[in-house]
């Protein structure tokens, strides 16, 4: 068992509040050599069919049937056909959210971090509850510290509400 892991209870919360949250936290993978361990710094919260910007928009789809999931589970998309983008589905199993991991220190960018940690479909059945290869550990020495929210980004598709929503979240 790994100490300090983030559990079921924490990801049940909603991704707004799992997106706040996960902020300081420890991102943890576990190549098979060694664990990378690395403090989150950005994130960002998706939701339902009703939220434009969500993969959900759609309904369940090939792509998005992830975040109807368990919480805590790990969904992975290709973004663009380029980059890997990495998700925790939030919430009870059912509903669709998710919440994206944006940056990580040493890392600003979703691609960059999953490039770095070799994050790929390889991960798409993994979930950070019980996975040995991906997990949110807390930070124990977590001091109080300040964030921020803005819009989220790359949703130029979405509908001008779901646009300005701020559920982007950074440290400060």
């Amino acid at each position: 068992m790994i100490k300090n892991r983030l559990g079921k209870n924490f990801f049940e919360n909603d991704a707004e509040n799992v997106a706040k949250g996960l902020l300081g936290n420890f991102l943890c993978v576990n190549d098979g050599k060694s664990v990378k361990k690395i403090k989150i710094l950005e994130t960002e919260a998706y939701f339902d069919e009703k939220d434009s910007a969500s993969h959900a928009r759609f309904g369940k789809t090939k792509r998005s049937s992830r975040m109807w999931g368990k919480a805590g589970d790990v969904y992975v998309y290709l973004n663009y056909g380029l980059h890997f983008m990495l998700n925790f589905v939030t919430g009870k199993e059912g509903e669709a959210q998710a919440v994206l991991i944006r940056a990580v220190e040493g890392f600003d960018g979703p691609g960059k971090l999953t490039k770095f940690l070799k994050i790929d479909y390889g991960f798409k059945d993994e979930n950070a509850v019980d996975s040995k290869k991906i997990w949110v550990e807390r930070n124990k020495n977590l001091n109080k510290f300040e964030f921020f929210s803005l819009p989220r980004k790359g949703i130029d598709f979405a509908n001008k509400s779901d646009k300005e929503k701020k559920l982007r979240f950074l440290i400060k």
